[in-house]
């Protein structure tokens, strides 16, 4: 049995104090810029985005453009039972004015290029062809380039595919002027060959570059130049089997293409920003490079640059991944705060005080000539925990938290890696997860009270058990529910050092979290109940416990496998996922039977909104699928690809449906 020990959230052994991150960022500045054109957000409850034309955001708030978020986080054209990828990944940006921004998606079902006007954010679709690299010359003349050759453009007010005179990948666009534009790329064949392509007021054309280089093959990615007489191309030489590949960058004079040697192997060139024959920069790993046009210099940073943009002479900014961003006014280079760790591959910028940068998690930072600010912020680590109070109020791991706009990220770089998320009104919030990111080995609580999160480790909960276990071991919190503010349960489980694994329960009473004695030594994974004196909690190798208001008692269900998840809609109705079998449990009131889960897969989560409307997560390393159960049957509604991961919470409010899976990527359905 375990002690009644009695434990404060605010007790000082454990705990951690987070601010939340504020969505404002100022946008003033003006001016042109350079940039390589390298490979270089989910929808507002009100409008999902129509299947022709632009998706508007809505209005902004009045405060001259500070909440950059709205209507980023707007859908493109989707198919009826596809959902929206919230994080999507952002491959490129371009900044003609504060009130002139684009920035390119490319997911696995939609392709979107996103238009900010100072105010709010629209979304356009673009093809069904993943884009990599965009620039412009004005606000009616913007150019996107990507696989297979694709070219599209905007006039100012439709994006148009363009005849293109290649199937190579094209990886970036950058111009001199709306009648000389250059497309790179790599073509498909083996050995691949480096392209190139220019635009010059009425066609595209190829242009040869790379068939005398020696080597077996090229990869071009990123283009800038000064002029129509100074243009660069860099990438990567790729030379026979088993050889190292070297950097490569081929310009053009004006009249052909020439290469410059660089010195060094087993490294390629990823960015290039130029704004004069003597004044030329380069992206590599652990480097940036520069060319005064007759010697090079290096400077040394951490992680690999991925894209440049000089918004001057001497002024450039450089994005790496990690969340990394280098700046240099004609001096040293710094390393400049950028408010997120996700990787970063695109940044432009109209002037010193504007500047945007974007990642392929769903990541748009601004800089307002002081700070650079988190616009939304997508997630690349596992997410195991998805709830909120509403359609605008979302909370899941990281801790991140979604506003109807975009996701928000903790600036302080913390790491809520829950597993369990519940709770009442948008400054009452409860987490739990295996372990607190600073280690230990002990799984956590965590509240969220509308401005910080306290975190505290569950060992302060718990004690050894018997004596022959000295110390707690390996311990988690998985799974929450919250039936009001002064009755919430967890379950877990907690390891003695040289003991088995015992059943966790705790309550909180509205003040403070005690631990209740459970008739189990298996661990729990999920809890849910209809009511204080009904509340049915699942485990491992069948374990099933039911809490009538004064003991928990153990219930046969006839399963040896693992039980999960558990929701019901009330006390005669209640799922139970199996973990590694296509079905569940249900109660009826009365009596406890299996239900096939329509999709094949043992589910991993369960919500609903009543008796015929619930939803269920769950997958392997094949693949995934959401399922819907209709009153009469679960039934399959989206087939997850193997690529993003599994699917392992699902949450709803009225018409939206939030799922989150364990490559970190978060979908909403539309």
């Amino acid at each position: 049995m375990l002690p009644s020990l009695r434990y404060r959230m605010e007790g000082p052994r454990f705990a951690a104090v987070f601010a939340a991150l504020l969505l404002a960022a100022g946008c003033d500045g003006t001016g042109g810029g350079r940039g390589d054109g390298a490979t270089d957000g989910a929808t507002d409850g009100a409008h999902e985005g129509p299947t022709d034309g632009p998706t508007d955001g809505g209005p902004g708030d009045g405060d001259g453009g500070a909440s950059k978020a709205i209507g980023l986080a707007a859908c493109g054209p989707l198919g009826a039972n596809d959902f929206c990828l919230l994080d999507p990944p952002y491959a490129g940006v371009w900044a003609g004015a504060p009130d002139d921004v684009w920035i390119i998606e490319s997911d696995f079902q939609e392709v979107t290029a996103r238009h900010f006007d100072g105010e709010r954010w629209t979304t356009f679709a673009v093809g069904s062809s993943p884009l990599a690299g965009i620039w412009g010359s004005a606000d009616d003349d913007v150019w996107t380039v990507g696989v297979a050759g694709v070219i599209q453009h905007w006039d100012g007010s439709a994006w148009t595919p363009t005849p293109s005179p290649t199937e190579a990948d094209l990886k970036a666009v950058w111009g001199s002027g709306p009648r000389d534009v250059w497309a790179v790329g790599t073509t498909s064949g083996s050995p691949p060959v480096g392209a190139t392509l220019h635009w010059d007021g009425s066609a595209w054309s190829s242009v040869g570059c790379c068939a005398a280089l020696a080597g077996a093959g090229q990869d071009l990615v990123a283009v800038s130049g000064s002029g129509p007489t100074d243009i660069w191309a860099v990438g990567s030489a790729l030379p026979a089997a088993g050889a190292d590949p070297a950097p490569l960058a081929i310009h053009w004079d004006g009249l052909a293409w020439t290469n410059l040697a660089i010195a060094g192997s087993d490294f390629g060139l990823a960015a290039v920003a130029s704004d004069a024959a003597d004044d030329v920069w380069f992206g590599a790993s652990r480097q940036i490079l520069h060319y005064d046009g007759a010697t090079f210099t290096s400077t040394s940073i951490l992680g690999t640059l991925s894209g440049l943009w000089e918004s001057g002479p001497g002024d450039v900014w450089g994005v790496a991944n990690g969340g990394g961003v280098y700046h240099t006014a004609g001096g040293d280079w710094t390393s400049v705060p950028s408010g997120t760790s996700n990787d970063l591959a695109s940044v432009a910028a109209s002037g010193p005080a504007d500047a945007w940068a974007v990642g392929p998690a769903g990541t748009v930072l601004h800089w307002n000539g002081g700070v650079w600010t988190p616009v939304t912020d997508g997630t690349t680590g596992p997410l195991g925990a998805v709830s909120g109070s509403g359609a605008d109020d979302v909370w899941t791991s990281g801790p991140l938290h979604f506003d109807g706009n975009g996701w928000s990220h903790d600036p302080m770089g913390s790491s809520i890696g829950a597993t369990g998320l519940c709770g009442f009104s948008s400054d009452d919030v409860w987490a739990a997860g295996p372990a607190l990111s600073a280690g230990g080995g002990n799984g956590f609580l965590a509240h969220w009270d509308g401005s910080l999160w306290t975190i505290d480790g569950i060992d302060g909960i718990y004690v050894p058990i018997t004596s022959a276990a000295p110390s707690l071991g390996p311990s988690s919190m998985n799974a929450l529910w919250c039936h009001t503010p002064s009755d919430v349960w967890a379950v877990g489980q907690i390891t003695a050092i040289t003991g088995p694994v015992e059943a966790t329960v705790a309550h909180w009473d509205g003040g403070l979290w005690s631990p209740v004695a459970v008739p189990s030594t298996q661990f729990l994974a999920g809890v849910w109940g209809s009511a204080t004196d009904d509340i049915w909690a699942a485990g491992g190798v069948g374990t099933l416990l039911h809490w009538d208001g004064a003991t928990w008692t153990s219930v046969a269900t006839g399963i040896n496998d693992d039980l999960g998840a558990v929701w019901g809609s009330g006390a005669s109705d209640v799922w139970i996922a199996i973990a590694h079998q296509p079905q569940f449990l249900h109660w009826d009131g009365s009596l406890w039977t299996t239900v096939a889960d329509g999709a094949g897969f043992g589910m991993a989560a369960i919500w609903g909104a009543d008796d015929a409307d619930a939803w269920a997560v769950g997958g392997n390393a094949s693949g995934g699928a959401v399922v819907h159960w209709d009153g009469a049957a679960w039934r399959a509604h989206w087939s997850v690809p193997a690529a993003i991961g599994k699917p392992t919470a699902v949450w709803g409010s009225g018409m939206n449906l939030f799922v989150v899976a364990a490559g970190g990527e978060i979908f909403r359905r539309p």
